[in-house]
C-alpha cells in the first residue's frame, strides 16, 4: 500500500511539475473556464498531505506547495487543493539569502499547462524578511505565476507592513524583487512608532 501511494505521488510530482511552462494567462483564463464545465468528472489522483517541491536548473528549490488534500484531474490538467501552503524562493539581491514569500488560502487551482496558481478564499501572501520588517497582504482572491514570481488580484487588499496599514482595490506584487504597485482607492494609515 505504501508503495502504491508513493508511487502516485511521484506521479503527480512528475506532472505538477515537469509538465509547467511559462503560458500566458490567456491559457488560464480557458483552463479556468473548464473548471465549471469538468467538476462533475472522476478526479485522476488524490493525495491526503502533500508537499510538491520545485527546483530551478542548479537544483536549488524555489517553490514548495503543500495541502491539506490535492486532487488532480488529467483531462484538463489541473489540481484542487485544499488549504494550500505555497512558498516562493528567491535570492536576495546580496546573493546570500532567500526572501521566502508564503501564500494560503482556503483553496486554490494549480494549472498544469502553466506556471499558475488562483488561489480563493482568506488569502494571506506573506513574508517576515522583507526590508524594514514583515509584510502581510489579505485579499479574497490571488493569482499567482510562480515561474516569474508574480502575483495579482483585482480584488479589495489589505496590507500590514511596517507601522502602517493599507488598504486598496487591486494589487501588482513582483515576489523576486519586493515591488508591490496598488493601482487604485489608496488608504494608508500610518501609526507612531512607540
Amino acid at each position: 500500500m505504501r508503495q502504491l501511494l508513493a508511487a502516485a505521488a511521484l506521479i503527480l510530482l512528475a506532472v505538477l511539475g515537469l509538465s509547467w511552462d511559462s503560458s500566458d494567462d490567456a491559457l488560464t483564463k480557458k483552463s479556468a473556464a473548464t473548471v465549471s464545465a469538468s467538476s462533475a468528472q472522476q478526479p485522476s489522483t488524490i493525495i491526503d498531505d502533500a508537499q510538491l517541491d520545485s527546483f530551478d536548473e542548479t537544483g536549488r528549490k524555489v517553490r514548495q506547495l503543500n495541502g491539506k488534500r490535492i486532487t488532480y484531474f488529467d483531462a484538463d490538467k489541473r489540481s484542487l487543493i485544499e488549504t494550500p501552503h505555497l512558498y516562493v524562493l528567491h535570492l536576495n539581491d546580496d546573493k546570500k539569502g532567500e526572501t521566502p514569500w508564503e501564500v494560503t488560502a482556503d483553496k486554490a487551482t494549480a494549472y498544469q499547462t502553466s506556471s499558475i496558481i488562483d488561489l480563493y478564499g482568506n488569502v494571506t501572501l506573506f513574508s517576515n524578511a522583507t526590508l524594514g520588517g514583515p509584510t502581510r497582504i489579505m485579499s479574497e482572491y490571488l493569482h499567482v505565476n510562480t515561474e516569474r514570481k508574480l502575483a495579482h488580484t483585482d480584488k479589495a487588499v489589505t496590507i500590514h507592513a511596517r507601522n502602517s496599514v493599507s488598504q486598496a482595490v487591486g494589487m501588482q506584487a513582483d515576489l523576486e524583487h519586493d515591488y508591490l504597485q496598488l493601482p487604485s482607492r489608496v488608504k494608508e494609515i500610518h501609526e507612531a512608532p512607540r
